[in-house]
């Protein structure tokens, strides 16, 4: 018996690329790994934060009080522009996108995590908030 398991694609826009492109160099810079799945390795985000930009991966923890549940905080936050990113689950899936210029944003993000201080934001494994 033969069982084939199908995958949703994952997005392939600029913006989304960029997301999992952002989280591969996280992970590389700290040491950490994020889940496999449909959003694929890098797919989920990382909770991480430096001077330049804040990157949350989506909470499961379905608190009132949460303000990645309830919408208020983004997955992605530009600081200097305000810029942001929102997702449902995984990178891509229900995404709403500021507009901005993303590939300017994206570059920063990219420089600033080898020449600025980094600060990892630690989770609880279990809901995904921040500890």
């Amino acid at each position: 018996m033969e069982i084939k398991v199908i995958l949703p694609e994952c997005s392939d826009d600029p913006v989304s690329d960029w997301l999992r492109g952002l989280t591969r160099e996280i992970c590389k810079l700290t040491g950490d790994e994020t889940g496999y799945g449909f959003g694929g390795r890098y797919g989920y985000g990382e909770n991480y934060e430096n001077g330049v930009f804040k990157l949350h991966r989506y909470c499961w923890c379905d608190s009132d009080d949460c303000p990645y549940c309830d919408g208020s905080e983004p997955n992605f936050l530009h600081k200097a522009s305000g810029a942001s990113v929102s997702w449902y689950k995984y990178i891509g899936r229900g995404m709403e996108v500021s507009e901005a210029d993303w590939p300017s944003i994206f570059s920063e993000c990219f420089q600033s995590l080898h020449s600025q201080p980094n600060y990892r934001i630690d989770r609880d494994p279990q809901s995904n908030q921040p500890t």
